[in-house]
């Protein structure tokens, strides 16, 4: 990785995580809404980023898909990638990742807080 897609991911990823701590505290609330406008956003802004992008711009895409969307949101990743297995005709593989991240993930944030507490 050269020295300039390193700072692109940094800088992007520091734009990412304020804008998502700002959307937190705007939207704080008994409802989950400030997560769920994050992950909606996020999945939208990497899609389209991956989408309008040429292939060819590292840095670019480093700073707007790794650096932003990585810090704002991983939920978006995980979403472009099952979307692009299902695109690609792989809908099993799509499937299995689904469920097994949910699930998965699920579990592991039960067993976190049940051995913690």
């Amino acid at each position: 990785m050269s020295l300039l897609t390193a700072l692109a991911i940094g800088l992007g990823g520091a734009a990412g995580a304020l804008s998502r701590a700002l959307i937190g505290r705007l939207l704080s609330g008994p409802f989950p809404l400030a997560t769920l406008l994050v992950n909606v956003l996020g999945c939208f802004l990497l899609a389209a980023f991956t989408a309008a992008l040429p292939t060819d711009s590292t840095v670019t895409h480093a700073l707007l898909g790794s650096g932003f969307c990585g810090a704002f949101t991983t939920f978006s990743t995980f979403i472009l990638e099952t979307v692009l297995l299902f695109r690609s005709g792989q809908p099993h593989r799509a499937a299995a990742y689904l469920f097994l991240t949910l699930f998965l993930c699920s579990l592991a944030s039960w067993l976190g807080i049940s051995l913690v507490t």
